[in-house]
């Protein structure tokens, strides 16, 4: 089979149509009024594509983001309440002692699947364990 030889006159001759791509212009109003009207009661895209779900459209997130970002509709998430700063007071030491004896639940498991608990009684002053017990728990 012989290969057909192109002109210079017939490649650029040759029709347009094939070497582009024209696509159509879609007609997103109705979803650019759902979004307008479900941003009433939300804020930001998230809240607003959930509300337009409940409500029934088959829309997915794609199409919706796409016109949501085409429309220049940023209506911002509200930010969450922050605490007010607490004031950080440094710890107090105890100048006596026997002042106070802090306490910690101290757990661990051993290979055969035992577990423990250890209660440490730590004197402030000199950093020596006061007394420690043992609560054991698991298999026997």
């Amino acid at each position: 089979m012989k290969k057909k030889v192109y002109s210079e006159s017939e490649k650029v001759n040759a029709d347009h149509r094939s070497y582009f791509y024209y696509a159509d212009k879609k007609d997103n109003a109705e979803v650019e009024e759902a979004i307008r009207a479900a941003a009433k009661f939300g804020y930001g895209f998230r809240k607003i594509y959930s509300r337009l779900r409940r409500e029934g459209k088959a829309w997915n997130h794609k199409k919706v983001y796409r016109v949501y970002k085409s429309m220049h509709y940023k209506k911002r998430s509200k930010l969450k309440k922050r605490l007010p700063a607490r004031n950080k007071n440094p710890l107090v030491m105890p100048k006596e002692p026997n002042e106070t004896w802090p306490m910690d639940f101290v757990s661990d498991r051993i290979e055969c699947g035992r577990q423990f608990r250890v209660l440490n009684i730590i004197a402030d002053t000199s950093k020596i364990a006061v007394a420690q017990r043992k609560l054991q728990r698991g298999c026997n």
